[in-house]
């Protein structure tokens, strides 16, 4: 269950960080890639892949 959530949480981060940047928040695309990055790695980790 955990994994499916990570992996949940970063197909979220990764389909928002190509959004474009919303006024007044320049630098939360960047911290949704990171995130989704995060997320993906994580998700490899405990899937084994």
């Amino acid at each position: 269950m955990i994994t499916s959530y990570a992996a949940a949480f970063a197909a979220y981060w990764a389909r928002n960080s190509r959004q474009a940047a919303p006024p007044g928040v320049p630098h939360l695309r960047t911290y949704q890639t990171r995130a989704a990055q995060a997320a993906i790695a994580w998700t490899a980790h405990r899937t084994g892949w």
